[in-house]
């Protein structure tokens, strides 16, 4: 027993080490860190040979090495199956350690003093810092590390490679079956102890009777008592979040009982483990004590809940509101004209709570039309709540149900307005992704919030207000109505904000009085993926931010230190939401004071073509992102080529409420017919285009006009982020600065040049030009020539455009023959600058040879893994690529070819060896780097 006793401790000490670190063989890329790893291996494998060899006098070496091979690749799996979160250094060292601390399973008279030693170490790593505890000590881990632990003794025993195999599909089986957790455990111990027994039987050669087999099996019987006990530790941590049911500690008792009657051996292990774990949690029975604690004096606390389309978790959130431990006095239920069947529900179920609450103040108040604005029904909260504390307890979110026993605790200092407890995160579907919100409002790193506190509010605003809002969510506090603080005054004042209005309201109520704040995470804020928090524009987010600090510091006397901290975080705000400095001066600066100073006589000044075909999925958020931030004389052409989805009622209800959109309908004809008959019927001074299933930053028109009217610019580019379905984000900077300022390939010397999104550009540059039609990829004859042509080219750094990669489009539906059309649009640019300056052309011709022809064959078509498709697509890009008739001498291609070391290669395509070309680029390809 002792020696799986030291297995599961070994197991742990790798949690320890290396918390939830995934797959190995999926993040160890970097050459150093292979050799670590064989190195750690090597160790290992020194170490047990040597220690089982000495140890147990084998006679045949070889028989120990192989021994010792065996626990080394189960040593492998189970590094494999157990998840990490840390990197892979810290991982190898875990597997050093422990393949230095194994061999101490196989000495059967391990002593009492070095087992102590052990147990001492794994105390001394229980109360280290930053340890996932969490990890540790959940069922399947714990059940893993028992199964492992043991494993190694049978195979040390048996010389059995197939039992860890067994035992794992065993778990596996056990894992994904329907049962729940007690049953999967007791199902797995079941087996688990038949196969131990089976594979005695077989290695002893022995035939045992029925009862001997259960004599057999009670020698297991501490195994199962482990487990189990193993399982109630956790409730240690559980009491935190969640009560224990009379039922499990009836089962918590029993267990506790079995021990103390069992061997002294596991008493002794599981004793002092329970004491390692439970001194790292000392602080938390505090919290515990507070749960539980009764209340002094009862308050009158009203819980209001505004809903809106939320009948999927109504019902849950009234539980979890009128279950309180602390007596609730009374209930509201607000709904803002929801969509959904939420009147429906809550009339049923408030009906349920008069019944089961008789004393309870119930009351249902909805509105007959939408309000428009969350503060509005805050508003409302405070209006129609009679109790003398209120807390609006959003609909969406839920809580324990000690929430109000311990929050109210706040309220025995007569001097707090807001008390409040820490949240934990849950998603749309109820699973808990964060423990705390500490991370995200601790931006500085003071752990103020470590330990519950109560402060003056005027101290909460100059410690962390006036940074960022560290109140995450309203629902995890209560405000004290009886103070002398005028709240409608303020929520009044939060109606002007998307997104930051909450963080005024506390601030301006926290002039008023004192904050509590409890660290228990008795608060469950849900947080979707679409709300308002995620969605909001970057740059309503900075002035937001940037507003309220302002106003806080016309409120508090802020010390220079406090000043700094603010000047830090907007640093930090602009840093991480990409906010240029543009965007903060043009934002101060207006339109018409432009357009007079300039003396700009033209009624429409920025056009926008907007070609629309079957992207009704997309238009909501592509139109949301920038009609209503437009600057003055701006019209939207919005033209449907010929969709075939409900693409034309979205565009006509946006029409309807917005005059300077003008819709025009057509037959379908592509892309380039659309934009040509943009341009025709465009009235502005700049023209720009708008992908439909693409969206903006708010302030990209208003901030690129302003700057083109301020620099009389004839052309304005932005950069772009690419954002792929799956949530990545890739940032791409659309100049090349390596370039010549003020030369033309600074701007036309990379991949995404051409794309015509990202610009306004006078439309006295397009005269004579066209898109060609049906051809891909049109915007490659078109915009090297309005680079070539505008005299004044300027950028702002920022990615306002948002260039979504869907999955199906042309661009990412995999490569075939009609990525070659490209060529066709290139022969026109080609055609077209024939008048143009030798050194112009060339800059252009390099830029387009380059990154938009040479990318695709080092892009699209050497990836290709089926030989005879690829070679295909080489001869005809070699074929192509030559008709072009400018391979010789084009210094920038020449430059671009001995970059990437590739530069055998026009050789090759000149002479259409594509055996060659196939060869040298697989050669290549382990070199080249994304264009």
């Amino acid at each position: 027993m002792i020696n799986i006793v030291i297995g599961i401790i070994g197991f742990v000490i790798i949690e320890f080490l290396c918390s939830n670190f995934q797959n190995i063989f999926k993040n160890i890329s970097l050459k150093k860190e292979r050799i670590f790893l064989i190195i750690s291996l090597f160790i290992g494998l020194l170490s047990q040979g040597i220690i089982f060899y000495f140890l147990k006098n084998e006679s045949n070496f070889i028989v120990g090495i192989f021994n010792v091979f065996v626990n080394l690749i189960n040593l492998i799996l189970t590094y494999r199956i157990i998840k990490f979160k840390t990197n892979v250094t810290k991982a190898c060292v875990a597997l050093s350690v422990y393949n230095i601390f194994l061999p101490l399973v196989y000495i059967n008279n391990l002593n009492s003093k070095s087992f102590l030693i052990i147990l001492s170490i794994l105390f001394i790593l229980n109360i280290l810092k930053d340890i996932d505890f969490g990890a540790i000590f959940r069922k399947r881990n714990l059940l893993m590390y028992i199964m492992l632990s043991v494993s190694y003794v049978i195979i040390f025993n048996l010389n059995y490679l197939l039992l860890p195999i067994i035992l794992y599909s065993i778990y596996y089986i056990c894992k994904k079956t329907k049962f729940n957790n007690k049953i999967k455990i007791i199902l797995f111990i079941a087996l688990f102890t038949i196969i131990v027994e089976m594979c005695y039987i077989y290695a002893n050669k022995v035939l045992i009777n029925i009862s001997d087999l259960f004599a057999k099996i009670s020698i297991f019987s501490p195994i199962i008592i482990s487990v189990f006990l193993i399982y109630t530790i956790r409730y240690i941590k559980k009491i935190i979040s969640k009560e224990i049911s009379k039922k499990d500690n009836i089962i918590l008792a029993i267990i506790i009982y079995t021990l103390l009657v069992s061997s002294d051996e596991i008493i002794g292990m599981w004793i002092m483990l329970a004491i390692t774990y439970i001194s790292c949690y000392s602080k938390l029975f505090e919290i515990y004590l507070k749960k539980y604690r009764k209340p002094k004096n009862i308050k009158k606390v009203s819980a209001v809940i505004p809903n809106y389309n939320y009948a999927d978790y109504i019902e849950e959130r009234i539980d979890s509101v009128v279950n309180q431990t602390y007596p609730l006095y009374e209930l509201i239920v607000l709904d803002d004209k929801s969509k959904d069947n939420s009147i429906e529900v809550i009339e049923k179920k408030l009906e349920e709570v008069r019944k089961r609450f008789p004393k309870l103040i119930v009351k249902f108040i909805p509105n007959e039309v939408n309000s428009g604005n969350v503060f509005k029904q805050w508003t409302k909260s405070f209006e129609v709540s009679t109790g003398d504390y209120l807390w609006i307890a959003e609909a969406d979110d839920s809580a324990n149900k000690h929430f109000l026993n311990v929050v109210m605790q706040g309220f025995e200092n007569d001097d707090v307005i807001i008390s409040y407890t820490e949240s934990l995160g849950i998603n749309e579907f109820g699973k808990k992704f964060k423990n705390d919100f500490r991370d995200w409002i601790d931006i500085f790193n003071t752990n103020k919030w470590k330990d519950d506190y109560i402060v003056t509010g005027i101290q909460e605003i100059k410690d962390a207000m006036c940074t960022n809002n560290t109140i995450a969510n309203v629902s995890s506090a209560v405000f004290n109505k009886n103070k002398n603080c005028d709240f409608k005054k303020y929520l009044k004042e939060a109606q002007q904000y998307i997104l930051a209005g909450d963080w005024l309201f506390y601030t301006k109520v926290l002039l008023s009085g004192s904050v509590a704040y409890s660290k228990a995470s008795l608060n469950y804020h849900r947080m979707h993926s679409n709300s308002v928090t995620t969605t909001t524009d970057n740059f309503i987010h900075y002035k937001e931010i940037y507003k309220i600090q302002e106003g806080i510091k016309k409120d508090v006397e802020l010390s220079e230190m406090e000043l700094g901290k603010i000047e830090a975080r907007r640093a930090m705000v602009k840093r991480s939401l990409a906010i240029s400095e543009d965007e903060i001066y043009y934002d101060n600066i207006s339109v018409n004071d432009l357009v007079n100073k300039e003396k700009i006589e033209d009624d429409v000044l920025l056009t926008i073509i907007m070609p629309v075909y079957n992207t009704e999925k997309y238009l909501n958020k592509c139109f949301k992102s920038f009609i209503k931030y437009l600057p003055p004389k701006t019209e939207v052409l919005v033209i449907n080529d010929g969709s075939t989805d409900k693409s034309e009622n979205v565009i006509l209800d946006y029409a309807s409420k917005f005059n300077n959109i003008k819709y025009i309908k057509k037959e379908n004809g592509g892309l380039s017919s659309v934009k040509n008959l943009g341009l025709r019927e465009a009235k502005g001074k700049y023209i720009t285009y708008l992908d439909s299933d693409d969206y903006v930053t708010s302030s990209m028109y208003s901030t690129m006009l302003k700057k083109a009217i301020d620099q009389n610019a004839d052309l304005v580019y932005c950069d772009l982020l690419i954002v792929y379905e799956n949530g990545k984000i890739d940032y791409r900077n659309m100049t090349n600065y390596e370039r010549e300022t003020n030369d033309i390939m600074q701007h036309i010397d990379h991949g995404l040049m051409a794309t015509s999104c990202n610009k306004i550009v006078k439309k006295e540059l397009y005269e004579g030009l066209s898109f060609p039609e049906k051809i891909n990829n049109e915007d490659v004859a078109v915009s090297p020539i309005l680079f070539a042509r505008s005299k004044k080219t300027i950028k702002v750094e920022s990615p306002f455009y948002k260039y979504m990669q869907r999955t199906g489009s042309i661009q990412n539906s995999g490569f075939n023959e009609k990525r070659f059309i490209i060529f066709d649009a290139v022969n026109v640019l080609f055609n077209n600058i024939k008048s143009y300056e030798k050194d112009v052309q060339e800059k252009i011709q390099g830029a387009v040879l380059t990154h938009q022809l040479l990318a695709i064959l080092m892009n699209c078509i050497i990836v290709i893994e089926d030989d005879e498709i690829r070679k295909k697509y080489i001869k005809l890009f070699s074929e192509k690529y030559n008709s072009l008739n400018i391979l010789e001498n084009n210094k920038y291609v020449l430059e671009y070819v001995e970059k990437y070391q590739i530069p055998e290669l026009l050789n090759y395509l000149k002479n259409n060896e594509i055996e060659q070309i196939d060869r040298y680029m697989k050669a290549k390809y382990s070199i080249y780097i994304n264009i």
